[in-house]
């Protein structure tokens, strides 16, 4: 029975203890009193309730939150219209004796690129996306971005084919830059890049 009394009244210490410090703690960290003068004219002499910002930061305050539709409408109107080998992303029947390398290069790619040399590089694309995202708009006031393409030993008509993908269906104005990056490839088309682009 002792024991319970000691272990009640050290309970009921503590519990004083902690409130006595909490109330000391709010008591100097609260926000502070404006019907004091003092106060009142040094809130007033900084010309609000706030610290100003310094200039680097005022565009962190002021954001456009506006939402507008990307879509280039024009665009995707002029692609649906297109005819071609692989246009709208169809497949293609052609057989191998009509291409040009065709063995040579199916081995040394692992895909069909005598077809896709026959393909145009500013090809169109069908919209594969979710209904719910066609709809979908975004901010007005993005920023540019740098398109980072990494590659090794890609077939030269591929790469250039994303690059022109990249440039036909982003917005100029947000584009900033296209990075091509050659993972040490050997291919002799593809060491002159450089050069071409």
């Amino acid at each position: 029975m002792k024991r319970n009394v000691r272990s009640f009244f050290k309970f009921l210490i503590l519990a004083g203890v902690t409130s006595a410090v909490t109330v000391l703690v709010f008591r100097f960290v609260r926000t502070p009193n404006l019907a004091d003068s003092s106060v009142a004219q040094i809130v007033n002499e900084r010309g609000g309730g706030a610290v100003p910002l310094p200039p680097e930061y005022e565009n962190d305050v002021a954001v456009d939150n506006t939402k507008i539709d990307w879509h280039d409408y024009k665009f995707i109107a002029k692609e649906s219209k297109r005819k071609g080998i692989g246009e709208h992303g169809k497949k293609e029947d052609i057989l191998s004796s009509e291409l040009k390398n065709y063995d040579k290069l199916y081995e040394e790619n692992g895909f069909n690129a005598a077809l896709s040399d026959k393909i145009a590089l500013d090809r169109s694309l069908p919209d594969i996306r979710h209904k719910g995202c066609k709809t979908k708009k975004y901010l007005k006031n993005l920023p540019r971005v740098s398109v980072i393409v990494p590659f090794h030993n890609e077939h030269w008509s591929t790469l250039l084919r994303t690059v022109y993908s990249v440039i036909n269906r982003s917005p100029q104005h947000l584009l900033h830059e296209i990075i091509l990056v050659d993972d040490f490839s050997t291919k002799g088309k593809l060491l002159l890049l450089h050069s071409v682009i």
